[in-house]
Parts: structure tokens; sequence; C-alpha cells
């Protein structure tokens, strides 16, 4: 979604043989990678159809973690030379500036939807859209912005450290934070969560991981093979899928899927059809109107089924498009 902003999926490059990563060098040329360019256009694409309850859901819902995973990797690796007021400010006016604007919408739905069926205003406005907003899946953009902050205070304390002390840390900042949600799961079994403490803790699995793979990939810079990043994904890997029953039926599952597509995208460096790019570019206005547009077209596609996800993103990524040529194309 757009969760890295458009210019977080530009790294600088040179060409390599099999790995054609390289960050921070002036003469090197600007691209796009393509494999977090498609990536990313997927990642959207899943988390709408996990949103639509479509056929193969709980597999398409690693997109999410996909999306958090890219974009702290991408942070990990070349934002840790901005300052921390910089870095802060570029995020709050890609992820929190949005937010606020989409919330007002979605809170005037909420609002039309309140006096139009003569409910309640408690029903529908709780304290804690304070840092979630008044529609569920804007969780994700307050949420991608303390993310950020918190991978760079990691990055920048870890800038000397080797690669086998990053993924040991990392391995076991994840493992302890697995323990924790489950420690919490087991004391309060019938306590309920309020939302978006459930999506926060779902998330932030995707911590350790996108700075564990950013560390990796700034390694692989420096080995044409690649063999660091590689080897670091089936290490991951291997360390997620005992997790991946425990944490839940699909929680698990969508990590241990997300790890390695994060990773293969970071290895195809080639640019992207022009189409695609286009597609991409729309990517998180989707993220930000596909709830809206499901309601839409609700009366007409139904609940279920294959047509409901494929209408709804032809309809987001068309009114994506159109809104560009708006004032509001930065909120996009």
């Amino acid at each position: 979604m757009n969760t890295s902003e458009s210019s977080d999926a530009r790294l600088e490059l040179v060409t390599r043989p099999h790995l054609a990563i390289h960050v921070t060098q002036e003469d090197a040329q600007v691209h796009r990678i393509g494999g977090l360019e498609l990536l990313r256009l997927v990642s959207v694409i899943g988390v709408v159809w996990f949103h639509t309850h479509a056929p193969g859901w709980s597999i398409a819902y690693a997109g999410l973690p996909a999306l958090l995973i890219m974009s702290l990797a991408l942070q990990c690796l070349h934002g840790r030379e901005r300052r921390l007021a910089e870095v802060a400010l570029r995020r709050a006016k890609r992820l929190l500036v949005p937010w606020l604007f989409w919330s007002m919408i979605y809170g005037a739905v909420a609002l039309r939807a309140v006096f139009h069926q003569h409910g309640r205003l408690a029903d529908s406005f709780s304290v804690n859209m304070l840092i979630m907003g008044p529609a569920v899946h804007l969780w994700f953009l307050p949420f991608a912005f303390l993310a950020t902050l918190l991978v760079y205070l990691l990055a920048k304390c870890s800038r000397t450290w080797s690669l086998s002390q990053v993924m040991l840390v990392g391995a076991t900042m994840l493992v302890l934070l697995v323990l924790a949600r489950h420690s919490f799961r087991w004391l309060c079994p019938n306590t309920s969560l309020l939302e978006p403490i459930p999506q926060w803790q779902f998330g932030m699995f995707s911590l350790p991981l996108g700075w564990v793979i950013g560390h990796v990939v700034a390694q692989s810079c420096r080995d044409v093979h690649g063999r660091y990043l590689l080897a670091a994904t089936c290490a991951i890997v291997l360390v997620l899928l005992p997790f991946a029953a425990w944490l839940s039926p699909h929680d698990g599952i969508a990590y241990a899927i997300a790890v390695p597509l994060v990773c293969g995208a970071f290895l195809w460096t080639r640019p992207l059809w022009s189409p695609l790019q286009t597609l991409t570019s729309a990517s998180f206005g989707v993220y930000l109107l596909h709830p809206l547009v499901s309601m839409a077209l609700y009366p007409w596609i139904g609940p279920t089924g294959l047509m409901r996800p494929v209408a709804v993103l032809a309809v987001s990524f068309l009114l994506t498009c159109l809104l560009r040529f708006l004032p509001v194309k930065n909120l996009l």
C-alpha cells in the first residue's frame, strides 16, 4: 500500500551479475526495483482479496506483512543516513497526513449512516479511533509510521554490528514477541481487545523481520552472488515455520509466505513493464479507497464470490487513477 512511499521503492543500482543492488553511491543510476514494485502491487491486491473474503483469503493476507516488511527493510537500507526529524517528517507527510484526510472521509460516511439509520453515535465512534481512524483498514498508516521510526533507531544502533549479530538479535526479538503475545492470551483468555490492538499485535512481527532483511540486503550489495540474502531467507523462514501453527491458523502462514516474497523481490531488480508501473503507482490509493468502493458496490455484487474482489479492485484502480488528476493526488 503504498506502505512505503514511491521513493522508498527506489534504490541506487549498479549492474552486477545475479544481484544488482547498491546503496548510497553518488554515481549510481536511480531505478525502480521491479521486484519491489511488483510485490507492492500484488500485496495490495492480496489485502483487498482478504477484506472481500474471496476464496483463498487466508493466503492473500500475506500481502499485509509483505508490505510492512518491505517498507521497514527499505527504511533500514537507506533511511539511517538521515536525521530522525527528517525521517519522521517524510513519513508523516506520506502516512499521517493521508490518514487524517481519509479518517475525515470515512468518519463522514459513518456519521451519515448513523443519521440515516437513526442509530447512536457511540455505536459508530469510540476512543480507539484516535489511533486507528473510523475505518479498520486505516490502522496500517499510524502503525507503519511508528514502526518506521523504531526501525530507524534500531538501524542507527546496529550500524557497526555484524550480520550474524543482527540476525541473532532479530531472531531473539521475534521469539520474544511471539512468547509475549501468547503469554497474554494464556493469562487473559477471555479478554477481548479493542481494535486496533489485535492488528498492531499482528504487525509487530514485521519490525525485527524488516530490520534483519534490510541489513541482509545491505550486506548482499557487497556479494555478487547474493548468498547472504538467500541464506538469510532460509534461516528466517525456518525460524518462522515452527511458530506458524502457534500464532494462529493464518497469521503465521501469512508471515511465512511474506518473508521469502520480500527477499525474492529484492533480488529481481529489472524495471517493470510500463502498464504495471502505472498500476503499482495507484496501489496506495487502492488500499485507501477499496472499503468505500466495496460498500458502494455491495447491492450489485453481494457479499461473497470471485466477482466481488475483481469488481472492487477494478473500480478502485480506476478511481485512484482519476483522482490523481485532482489536488488530492498527494493523499493517494
